[in-house]
């Protein structure tokens, strides 16, 4: 590998030249020390002339360019999917800032022989924060960073950037530094690769304040027990998300399943047995559900939301979930998303999703119409499944595959296998091979790395298709055994999984209303190639990195697993308005951490944090209560 380095000055670009002893003088403008640290080099410039500056250090591979991985920014091109997101089809070198992946500046540049892989330790000034890009021989890094051909801020806006100046004015004798972690090797499977770096530098401990669990439990609890709303017939739904000021019309919907999540509410409310709280923000949030219902016994609030939800099987077997709370009209999933065209369709993901809660609300309440609902929606999905194997993504009515691409139909076979449970024998044989052949398909998938197409409101690279899949291979091997292929498999989507969590903190500007609450990257997740915030998803990926690590007995996931649960218990209000809000229990769904908003909102990135919604709470509750009873010591 070779360093080359050069700065634009006044507009203008010199390149550097080495001298003895590992300097390099840019004429008497500027010199940057070159100091090699083991597995680092730091590079620090010193600044001979008042002036105008950008730096930009170059690392050339021997070999030329393959393709190139970013984690939860650039994944095969990002040509898989559809919407405004960077991808190879645009442009075929990009630039991104050191604050948009799960390691700052972390780049895999991999050839025919190998790879190359760089990343930067995080700026603490944000005048030096970085951008890492690409070329045919090699891998740059500029100070300031500037984001190119175009920037990504928003599900609608893509910036051109070719006309941005970016610079900064330094004064002779003003001095920096940056730390690079630079190295190589012969894999060139970037998921192992990315894998065997964080292994090495995994440590689960969050330096920061969190809150206790006992703290976390009530304040999911009290939120969902707000977001719960009555019917017309007297049953229950939770209401998508509260409060969200210009974007509320978009959270003005229910669902069972996706970004509601109300029956799987539903399963944590029933498996709560009676009690007594001092919590007065919670006691309220009963004495209000007492009010709507006449009763607070969250046993029979559990059966008035599964009870309304039987109304979303419009056809035997045909559920669609998603209902307007404004227009009444219902649909597979009516939320946001790049194909309107599928709105009132059946997505697999919805139904397995939803049916996976009613099996598990039937194993409390013994309502025996939760299960043959359960019976009728598996005919569907078992009838219609696609000669590969495959569950699909998108039905008709009639049981027609209108869109099959990505890993939705993952939901399905959990839904089946956990569903064998309750079927007489003669009923598990077309079952069980319908499950035989899903299960194929799946693998093939995690085997190629055809992770993409899992979330509804994008259509992208996510890391929730390394999830489904994970989740589906970790049931398998607990109902029917532990096998090589089935583990190998788990293992690969869980490598997939891990490109997304954050394993360092990045730079988040002090004075933005995110870094004035003290809040850590470490531990996060990102969303999707689509979506370039943060997320609380990683109390499920936790949950199943337990289960991964009770398998295999490997401690990395159990340290992947206790790293996200601290995470997850930051930016929550516990009152009064801690979040500048008045929901007790808010924990926004979206942390804008980088140059990105979700609506394209310029004065909501690079610090902020936004949205009320239902499945950041249910997942949380019921993560919690599933990791409290079967792996207690996580809890820590």
């Amino acid at each position: 590998m070779e360093l080359k380095a050069y700065i634009e000055y006044e507009k203008r670009t010199i390149e550097g030249h080495w001298k003895d002893g590992g300097t390099i003088v840019f004429e008497d403008i500027a010199e940057l020390d070159i100091k090699e640290h083991g597995d680092s080099i730091e590079a620090c410039y010193k600044i001979n002339r008042d002036g105008s500056f950008r730096f930009f250090l170059t690392f050339i591979s021997s070999d030329p360019l393959s393709h190139v991985f970013i984690p939860s920014v650039w994944y095969r091109g990002n040509n898989n999917g559809e919407g405004l997101f960077p991808k190879e089809s645009k442009a075929t070198f990009w630039s991104f800032l050191e604050t948009r992946m799960s390691l700052p500046g972390f780049i895999i540049f991999i050839t025919a022989n190998g790879h190359l892989k760089s990343s930067i330790e995080s700026s603490r000034d944000e005048r030096f924060v970085s951008a890492v890009s690409w070329f045919e021989h090699g891998i740059t890094y500029s100070i300031p960073g500037k984001e190119g051909p175009y920037s990504y801020r928003g599900k609608t806006a893509l910036v051109d950037t070719s006309l941005d100046e970016c610079f900064i004015t330094l004064n002779k004798g003003d001095s920096f530094s940056r730390r690079f972690y630079i190295s190589s090797g012969p894999e060139k499977d970037e998921l192992k690769i990315y894998e065997s770096y964080v292994r090495a530098i995994i440590n689960p401990n969050l330096d920061c304040d969190l809150i206790s669990w006992h703290d976390y439990y009530e304040s999911k609890l009290t939120r969902l027990l707000n977001l719960t709303h009555i019917d017309e017939c007297g049953n229950a739904y939770i209401k998508m998300g509260e409060d969200n000021g210009k974007e509320q019309s978009v959270y003005e919907y229910t669902s069972a399943s996706f970004l509601v999540k109300s029956v799987e509410a539903a399963t944590a409310f029933a498996s709560i047995n009676s009690f007594s709280t001092s919590n007065v923000h919670l006691q309220s949030a009963l004495d209000r559900i007492k009010k709507l219902f006449g009763t607070n016994d969250l046993k029979v609030l559990a059966k008035r939301i599964g009870d309304h939800f039987l109304a979303a099987e419009t056809y035997p077997g045909v559920f669609q979930d998603c209902e307007s709370l404004i227009s009444g009209e219902r649909g597979g999933y009516l939320g946001i998303g790049e194909h309107p065209e599928f709105m009132y369709l059946v997505n697999s993901r919805c139904c397995g999703e939803a049916m996976c809660s009613y099996i598990k609300l039937y194993s409390i309440l013994k309502e025996e119409k939760y299960l043959a609902l359960a019976k009728r929606v598996a005919n569907f999905f078992i009838t219609n499944q696609l000669d590969n194997g495959s569950y699909g993504r998108w039905w008709d009515k009639n049981g027609n595959s209108i869109s099959a691409s990505g890993t939705n139909g993952a939901y399905i076979a959990v839904f089946l296998i956990k569903l064998l449970n309750y079927l007489e024998e003669d009923e598990k044989i077309r079952v069980k091979e319908s499950i035989d052949r899903a299960l194929a398909y799946y693998q093939a998938m995690a085997a190629n790395g055809d992770f993409f197409g899992d979330t509804l409101d994008a259509d992208s690279a996510d890391k929730e298709a390394g999830v489904s899949l994970l989740s589906l291979f970790l049931e398998a091997m607990e109902s029917f055994g532990i096998n090589s292929k089935l583990l190998n498999s788990a293992k690969y989507a869980a490598s997939f999984i891990i490109t997304w969590v954050w394993h360092k903190n990045s730079f988040i500007p002090r004075n933005s209303k995110l870094g004035q609450t003290g809040f850590m990257t470490k531990g996060m997740t990102s969303v999707s190639i689509a979506h370039h915030h943060l997320d609380f998803y990683g109390m499920l990926i936790a949950k199943d990195f337990l289960r991964l690590y009770k398998i295999t007995n490997d401690t990395f996931y159990r340290d992947e697993s206790l790293m996200m649960l601290s995470a997850c218990r930051q930016l929550i209000d516990l009152g009064p308005g801690d979040l500048q809000r008045k929901l007790y229990g808010y924990q926004p769904e979206q942390i804008n951490h980088t140059a990105w908003d979700y609506f394209s909102r310029e004065d909501h990135m690079n610090g902020t944090y936004d949205i009320d919604i239902a499945w950041n709470n249910v997942l949380g509750l019921s993560s919690y209560l599933y990791i409290k009873e079967n792996f207690p010591e996580a809890l820590i």
